[in-house]
């Protein structure tokens, strides 16, 4: 009987033993998440389908594609410090912003003989900004507060044949510029980067324009016969993009092509 005592006793010892063995392996796999370096400030590197909401215009704008489209795609590009320098890490990337509209009116220009180009050389189609810090803030958002401005002023474009034989009407004459402000991005586990919100003063010759800006990245299309189609937004079919919670973004016609547009316009 003392025999089968001990046995009994020494099971029961076993019993919190093991769990305190199974306790410290999470709580090292806890610590070793813990010391997991955090994700810098960073945005999704693709082109996104971006909502303009108006916030006000002057000028004559009845005929501006951007405000009349409420939106368009923007290119968004992520540029990190040198490599070679030692505290790379610790610095804070940078993020251009680049209009399709302002990019396929210049490679129109360049598409003619002798190419029609803008003139000034300060001029870029894209915006630079660098993060104020190199990580998220307690909110998981990334701010930019400084960014350079987009600006294109292009002359007249004659009208031509594109590389396939099509005729382009003449292009006439424009000048634009896009000054972007207050870019916050959302960087967490759940979105890294791929979330951006900002203010804009858009100008397009007579018209100037003042919109919010969400942008979510990758474009999504969503168009099935051409008729929206809700599903690919609620799962994009193309795994390289994956699926985004249902409400996420909604599919609408803009400019003539349906896009799984951002339903928030905050962060």
């Amino acid at each position: 009987m003392r025999r089968k005592n001990l046995a009994v006793n020494d099971n029961r010892l076993a019993q919190p033993i093991f769990v305190l063995a199974i306790l410290a392996a999470i709580a090292r796999v806890a610590a070793s998440c813990a010391d997991q370096p955090p994700v810098k400030c960073t945005a999704s590197s693709n082109p996104g389908a971006a909502r303009f909401k108006v916030v006000s215009s002057t000028g004559d704008c009845s005929m501006v594609p951007l405000v009349q489209n409420n939106g368009e795609v923007v290119g968004v590009q992520t540029f990190v410090p040198p490599v070679s320098d030692p505290n790379t890490y610790t610095l804070p990337n940078s993020v251009a912003l680049q209009s399709e509209e302002m990019s396929l009116l210049a490679a129109n220009g360049e598409s003619v003989m002798p190419p029609v180009l803008d003139a000034d050389p300060m001029h870029h189609l894209y915006a630079l900004g660098k993060f104020d810090e190199a990580f998220p803030d307690p909110n998981d958002i990334c701010k930019i507060s400084t960014v350079s401005k987009a600006e294109l002023n292009l002359p007249l474009v004659p009208a031509h044949m594109d590389a396939d034989g099509n005729p382009i009407d003449e292009q006439p004459a424009t000048h634009i510029t896009y000054e972007w402000s207050n870019i916050r991005i959302i960087v967490n586990a759940d979105s890294i980067g791929t979330q951006t919100f900002a203010d804009l003063t858009y100008t397009r010759d007579a018209c100037t324009a003042a919109f919010t800006v969400s942008i979510i990245t990758p474009e999504v299309a969503c168009d099935t016969n051409d008729m929206a189609d809700q599903s690919k937004c609620d799962a994009p079919t193309d795994p390289a993009i994956g699926a985004v919670p249902p409400g996420t973004t909604t599919c609408e016609d803009q400019g003539g092509q349906f896009l799984c547009l951002p339903n928030k316009t905050q962060p």
